[in-house]
């Protein structure tokens, strides 16, 4: 199967020698300026036996700045805010009070304290000004320790903008939903939050808790009055394709205040993986209807964007909304991509979807032809 991947960006790193402990470093080239940092740094050269530094088995594309991760007991070696990278994304915790079918993180009770802190110090020390992802499990749903992130990342007055998915239940409690908004007033923040269904009883269906559907819409409702930057994301499933129009039409009437709906190709990771026969539905079969929904988001002013397909699977009316989505360290190509003149703008697909996960049938052979000259 190796010959059949090719991943466009290496994330982990095998750890061959090092001086450093475990912890948060930034990479440091030393023809360049070393700068101000309030972490440790770390090169590749070895240049002193002081002088913190590695040796990998792999070559890299750490840049000046890049935030790393070092763990000896693994020996590995994780970029964790990267400029070469397409997205850069932090974990912050993996509890969550959804429990959705689909979810490729599912959530577990584990303490997530040094998660957030970890996150904290990486934002607050990265140099470059490109939006970070900030995701979970579900990162408000300990308010006190939200609200603790929020300020740590605001004490050194950097302005980072963040896309921070969650799944929007805890801001139908308003006084949380004032901190929150006293603490990001001067951050450009894209909230990322879930609508799988146009009504209660499918969206809590599709989230596995009982009640959800209201409390977002609170949320929702909550975060308009701040005229809040609202991207809505709904995964496509078995269970709610016919049903992508109507929550169009729900957005429409009743969240006219989103500014943008993202429908999103199920990632075969985690809980989507166990239950991929139930949920998994072609992209080809899937069109239809989104071209439906996008057609009614655009007569109501609301964009649309199509995250983690693939781009052949898109037909030409509609790819003016794709956007080539999947993170650079987990997607791959498959060998039929190599001759397709439309690769780079392609996503391509998630690596966990290697092996029966891979639905060749929605792909049509003659779009990966070279074309002639």
């Amino acid at each position: 199967m190796a010959n059949d991947v090719l991943v466009e960006r290496q994330n982990d790193f095998q750890l061959i020698e090092t001086n450093a402990f475990d912890g948060l470093y930034v990479y440091i080239d030393r023809e360049i300026s070393e700068g101000e940092f309030n972490i440790p740094s770390i090169t590749d050269i070895k240049e002193s036996i002081s002088e913190q530094h590695f040796k990998i088995k792999e070559n890299h594309d750490f840049m000046h700045g890049d935030i790393i991760y070092l763990n000896n007991r693994r020996r590995k070696i994780s970029g964790v805010l990267n400029q070469n990278a397409r997205q850069n994304t932090l974990l912050v915790t993996e509890k969550c009070d959804n429990l959705c079918s689909f979810c490729s993180q599912p959530p577990n009770e584990k303490d997530d304290i040094h998660l957030y802190l970890v996150a904290a110090e990486a934002i607050n020390n990265y140099r470059d000004d490109t939006v970070v992802g900030i995701t979970g499990g579900e990162p408000t749903l300990d308010k006190e320790k939200f609200l603790k992130f929020l300020t740590l990342i605001n004490s050194n007055n950097k302005q980072t903008p963040l896309h921070i998915l969650t799944n929007g239940r805890s801001f139908s409690d308003k006084e949380f939903t004032k901190e929150v908004l006293k603490l990001s007033s001067k951050r450009e923040i894209v909230w990322g939050i879930p609508v799988h269904g146009h009504n209660q009883k499918l969206h809590d269906d599709c989230v596995g808790a009982e009640g959800a559907f209201f409390e977002t819409l609170e949320g929702l409702m909550n975060l308009s009055y701040a005229r809040e930057f609202i991207e809505l994301r709904t995964v496509v499933t078995q269970k709610n394709y016919k049903f992508l129009p109507h929550i169009s039409e729900l957005i429409t009437s009743s969240l006219p205040f989103v500014a943008t709906h993202a429908i999103m190709n199920l990632e075969p990771r985690g809980w989507a993986r166990r239950n991929f026969e139930d949920l998994t539905i072609p992209p080809q079969e899937q069109m239809k209807y989104i071209d439906k929904a996008v057609s009614l988001n655009t007569i109501h002013g609301i964009s649309s964007s199509l995250y983690n397909y693939p781009l052949c699977s898109v037909p030409s009316g509609l790819r003016r909304f794709y956007h080539k989505s999947i993170s650079d360290w987990k997607n791959y190509y498959p060998d039929f991509c190599n001759t397709c003149v439309e690769k780079k703008d392609c996503g391509g697909f998630f690596s966990s979807s290697i092996g029966v996960y891979l639905d060749y049938s929605s792909i049509s052979g003659d779009k990966h032809e070279t074309k002639s000259s």
